[in-house]
């Protein structure tokens, strides 16, 4: 785990080419680290782990205000938390990868949505964070309550797998993850309150 203080001297997102194909990006995090120490500490995480540091977007806390209301940085265990552990390459992909699956599918999806005019998606911009953990309690949250742990787990990482396009998202992840956005919005209409009075949230572009 980082040792870096809980104070925010920066903000940082980073950019990973997972399993030498898959384009994952991660962030924006708040940091108490140098951009330098956050360098050699990324080197270190990420050596034998099936992915590689393309890009690394560093920002000083003059430049995001509102840094400390980003997720902090946890070093390894963030890494873990989506799914980026050591896995021999070629090693069928298992429940555990199940974070890393949804997180991959959540980004690309974010991607595919910056292309789409306003209102051709329905409900509410998603960040792909914010859809990672819908995708965890929506998706496989419903399988195992349905189905139990183990063979729920299986049937999303199926659902997952199915969802992985070659170069992009397939079909079947477009329609379930725009069913899914539309649910979410239509939950969200009897919650604007109380997201409008949350905290002030930094944006990183």
């Amino acid at each position: 785990m980082s040792e870096h203080p809980h104070y925010a001297q920066g903000a940082f997102t980073i950019e990973l080419t997972v399993f030498n194909r898959w384009p994952f990006r991660l962030g924006p995090f708040h940091t108490g680290a140098s951009e330098g120490e956050l360098v050699a500490e990324l080197a270190a995480l990420l050596d034998g782990l099936p992915c590689r540091l393309d890009g690394l977007d560093y920002y000083d806390h003059t430049e995001v205000p509102q840094a400390e209301y980003l997720v902090p940085w946890r070093g390894r265990d963030t890494l873990l938390a989506h799914g980026l552990r050591a896995k021999p390459w070629g090693e069928p992909f298992v429940p555990a990868d199940l974070p890393l699956l949804r997180g991959l599918l959540a980004h690309r999806y974010h991607e595919h949505c910056q292309d789409i005019l306003p209102g051709e998606r329905a409900g509410l911009p998603m960040d792909p964070n914010a859809l990672r953990l819908a995708m965890r309690d929506h998706i496989e949250g419903t399988m195992i309550a349905a189905l139990g742990r183990e063979q729920g787990e299986q049937q999303a990482l199926a659902l997952y797998m199915g969802m992985m396009g070659a170069s992009g998202l397939s079909p079947v992840a477009l329609e379930v993850l725009d069913a899914l956005l539309a649910e979410l919005a239509e939950t969200a209409q009897g919650h604007l309150p109380a997201i409008e009075s949350g905290r002030p949230r930094a944006v990183l572009h």
